[in-house]
């Protein structure tokens, strides 16, 4: 794409940008329609809504690929800069813009190789994808070189020096010294509850009965905090009277800190939660969801949209919680976030802020069942781990489950939809990372070196200075 561009007119290289960026969405996204159909949603609707989404996504490239066309005016060694800055602009653009949809930026392709994140710690997540495309943009550059002139790929040294100097930075904060406090047992239990058995009354018994014998099990091995996954709890708390009986009865049979995720009927509105019980089978604590999930925990424009699309009026409608809020028990301070929030950098980074130890996801994934979706999604808090040197513990319903060093480590992971229990050893961790501590300043540097970029672009080729 990136030799390709150059070469083309203004028009051709929008329009296959868009094309692009559409294609990358379905295969990306794919999981919407088998989603949508397990959902009772007709296939027309199912189709439009993953051809919509991906169609969405597709603009960030379309102004990612019209950046790349317009700064191709500019000298072939600065271009791997130009584009570098252009993509992580618009990946940034897309995590805040209509409350944000962060998944799979570029960063996630390298979740598995830990060496390769640990610019995040600086950056975030975008400072990995800035250094993917000036690799790429490089190589580009070195190819579009020997086309154009004999040589000409000596133009590529300067990306070249960079990519050295950027992997050997990255490599050096993955071998650093990272101290922590005392390890701490935790055990996360993965219920694996069918997603349209969860609220259906024949099955509360059935699911009660999963969690208790999970928990029991896993207290056998005496862990100071048992972990349940996002709405794990049958029932509204404390709204349901049996249902809390039997989550505090929990917490005081296994002797140990209980922390789930449950809806909450409350004073301002319903809520998507997360409740902390003491051993004694006590709420000591609770969050509640900050970032809701659009068209799954509210419709935008209900009022509007509903109108047209008669199906939203079937969707149910939560509150956000208002504010960010830790969790504590004896051995750490949590970071409790749930679901869709662990997508988004600059909303993690604020619990770190606020003195959390310990990073926590609780989700529950079994909308998506075996597809791409719950690995895609466990590969956004690898990042999270090294943005804020912070241990990730996950809790899904149905998986992926597991544990995260805040060197990007996986130490443990369950397999997808199967019950199970993980056991595993988080420290808690001091100290602010720069990007926790100074958010997205990487991102805003890129930003405004390519609007000046663009700029001075513009100004050279403008009406007024060719007459001039």
């Amino acid at each position: 794409m990136l030799v390709a561009l150059p070469r083309m007119s203004a028009k051709s290289a929008v329009g296959w940008s868009f094309a692009a960026g559409w294609v990358s969405g379905l295969g990306v996204l794919y999981w919407v329609y088998p989603t949508c159909r397990w959902g009772g949603v007709n296939p027309a609707v199912s189709l439009l809504a993953v051809g919509a989404l991906s169609g969405y996504t597709a603009l960030f490239w379309l102004l990612f690929g019209g950046a790349v066309w317009v700064l191709s005016r500019r000298p072939l060694w600065e271009r791997p800069f130009w584009a570098a800055a252009a993509w992580t602009s618009s990946e940034a653009l897309r995590a805040r813009l209509l409350s944000g949809f962060p998944w799979t930026p570029l960063s996630c392709s390298q979740w598995q190789v830990p060496p390769h994140l640990q610019l995040a710690e600086i950056g975030g997540g975008y400072a990995v994808s800035f250094l993917i495309l000036l690799v790429n943009g490089t190589l580009a550059a070195a190819l579009l070189g020997v086309f154009e002139r004999p040589r000409r790929w000596l133009a590529s040294v300067p990306g070249l020096v960079a990519i050295v100097a950027l992997i050997a930075g990255s490599v050096a904060l993955w071998r650093r010294p990272l101290p922590g406090g005392p390890a701490f047992d935790v055990a996360v239990i993965q219920g694996n509850i069918d997603q349209y058995k969860k609220w259906d009354a024949a099955y509360e018994e059935e699911i009660v009965r999963s969690y208790s014998t999970l928990t029991r099990e896993a207290a056998l091995k005496k862990p100071v905090l048992i972990v349940w996954p996002e709405t794990a709890v049958p029932g509204w708390i404390p709204n349901d009277p049996k249902i809390t009986r039997w989550l505090t009865d929990a917490a005081r049979e296994s002797r140990t800190f209980l922390l789930t995720g449950a809806v909450s009927r409350q004073e301002r509105g319903d809520f998507n939660a997360a409740f902390l019980l003491s051993p004694k089978g006590e709420i000591v604590g609770q969050y509640r969801k900050e970032h809701l999930v659009p068209f799954g925990e509210y419709v935008p424009l209900r009022p509007l949209l509903s109108r047209c699309v008669g199906v939203l009026n079937d969707l149910g409608s939560f509150s956000p919680g208002g504010e960010v809020s830790g969790l504590s028990f004896p051995e750490a301070r949590l970071g409790v976030n749930i679901c869709f929030e662990g997508l988004f950098p600059h909303l993690i980074r604020r619990f770190t802020v606020q003195g959390a130890q310990v990073l926590v996801n609780l989700t529950n994934d079994g909308w998506y069942r075996d597809t791409a979706a719950p690995e895609q999604h466990f590969a956004a808090n690898v990042l999270r781990a090294v943005e804020n040197r912070r241990w990730v513990v996950r809790a899904a319903n149905t998986g992926y489950s597991g544990f995260i060093s805040p060197r990007g480590e996986i130490t443990g992971r369950t397999n997808l939809l199967e019950p199970a229990i993980l056991f595993g050893r988080p420290q808690p961790m001091e100290g602010l990372t720069f990007y926790a501590r100074h958010g997205d300043v990487f991102v805003g540097v890129c930003a405004f070196f390519l609007l000046i970029g663009l700029g001075v672009v513009g100004l050279r080729n403008s009406p007024v200075k060719k007459r001039s």
